[in-house]
């Protein structure tokens, strides 16, 4: 396969600064006024060729993508084909909020005679929003969209529209074969790229755009999360880079009632909050956000799901709390395994209401973490603490627990597993009991 690269023999004195490998989507290859100042000194000088204006350009690239033609997937050029022509469909998926994403080389432009700037802003990164004055300017950039949504388009053209159309412009990156748009909030975008090693044609030296409908104002420079996820696809399935269109199939309406605060892609988290469960991750930890629980797996937090409903919300048996008694010594917890498959926790630092009294434990299961509520009587003081050691027995369902939580803190801390529980009231890192204790 021929790649497309704006690097060729005819602008490559002038281009081929912004084909160099950048480190992530977020990466600008470079502002216009630097593009023009290379175009300057590219037609000054004795030894680079003028700069082309973007009709020999695009001459180049139609007579360059011509030997390009790629089969579309069977599902045609929707948002969903896009994603499963890398075999990623159960792994990333665009926002609902994204409407078409259309790809193509990024043509350099002569600097105007009178100095001006010869790119709109769909041709620059970041956001651009869709007014009454430039919404002609999405036939351009996305045909396919503006006709299917002929009624959103129209409903801008004469201010009547509810949600704004945005397009995020995103230089490509030659590390990946494409780009997805998986998360979008008035001031964050995620965005995520696909390495096929296999792939010889990347997004490099491309230009992405996502069209999107938001009923809010978006900012023209949000964060951008980035991420990165592996395609396996064989070489002989990568496909052509070339100028695409892929459309979503999802009916606009649907896509106009997004609305902030509202739950726009279906994960059932409000949009327009900061998402720490979409930052990336190095190490074996638990992340608590939202009445969730998430696990770093692999540099990215993963959702542990929900116990099954018989599951949920068991009372806990043999539930004490004492007051830390012996060596003073750092607090942790222990769980082992009883000889009828049951298990014993221990919580050496447990913080307890000063009289000691409990009337249950009650436990929840999510992933391999053990939610524990403890239920104090009515009339409790439970406005001052003191660190105590909580114990209590759960059935065979929490084996492989590893983690616990309190349901009124968001404090997770790590189980060890012992072959036995002391009984003394002290810690369980002990090897004998406090002065005066008998155990």
């Amino acid at each position: 396969m021929k790649k497309l690269n704006l690097c060729a023999a005819g602008i490559a004195a002038l281009f081929c600064t912004y084909c160099s490998d950048t480190n992530s989507t977020g990466d600008i290859a470079g502002t216009s006024e630097e593009m023009n100042e290379i175009a300057d000194k590219g037609s000054s000088s004795s030894d680079t060729p003028e700069a082309e204006s973007s009709s020999s350009i695009e001459d180049q690239k139609n007579s360059s993508s011509s030997e390009d033609v790629h089969t579309p997937p069977a599902g045609g050029n929707t948002l969903d084909a896009y994603v499963e022509q890398f075999g990623l469909q159960s792994k990333v998926r665009f926002d609902k909020a994204v409407m078409a994403i259309s790809t193509g080389p990024y043509l350099l432009k002569q600097q105007p005679i009178d100095g001006s700037d010869p790119y709109t802003e769909f041709e620059k990164e970041g956001v651009a929003k869709f007014t009454q004055e430039n919404i002609g300017e999405i036939e351009e950039y996305f045909p396919n969209a503006a006709e299917t949504y002929a009624e959103t388009v129209s409903a801008v053209k004469n201010g009547s529209n509810e949600c704004a159309l945005y397009s995020y412009n995103s230089y490509g990156n030659e590390k990946y074969a494409g780009l997805v748009l998986e998360y979008v909030s008035p001031d964050t975008l995620k965005v995520t790229g696909i390495a096929a090693k296999n792939c010889e044609e990347t997004t490099g030296n491309m230009f992405v755009r996502f069209l999107v409908s938001y009923c809010g104002d978006l900012n023209k420079e949000p964060v951008i999360i980035e991420n990165t996820v592996e395609s396996s696809i064989k070489k002989e399935q990568c496909p052509a880079v070339n100028e695409t269109e892929w459309v979503s199939t999802i009916d606009s309406e649907e896509i106009e009632t997004c609305a902030p605060g509202s739950d726009c892609d279906g994960d059932g988290i409000p949009d327009g909050i900061y998402r720490p469960d979409l930052e990336p991750c190095d190490t074996d930890t638990l992340l608590y956000f939202y009445e969730r629980h998430f696990q770093c797996v692999e540099g990215k937090w993963q959702y542990l799901p929900p116990p099954d409903s018989g599951d949920t919300r068991a009372q806990a048996r043999n539930a004490t709390v004492e007051p830390r008694q012996g060596m003073a010594v750092a607090p942790r917890v222990v769980m082992a395994r009883n000889e009828d498959g049951t298990i014993s926790i221990r919580d050496d630092g447990y913080n307890a209401s000063n009289n000691f009294v409990i009337e249950a434990v009650y436990t929840e299961l999510s992933g391999d973490t053990i939610i524990v509520d403890v239920i104090y009587p009515d009339g409790a003081d439970v406005s001052s603490y003191q660190i105590s050691a909580l114990t209590f027995t759960v059935s065979k369902v929490y084996t492989n627990v590893k983690y616990i939580k309190y349901k009124d803190s968001d404090k997770v801390k790590e189980i060890y597993e012992v072959d036995e529980l002391l009984p003394c009231a002290s810690s369980t890192t002990c090897q004998e009991c406090g002065e005066g204790l008998t155990c």
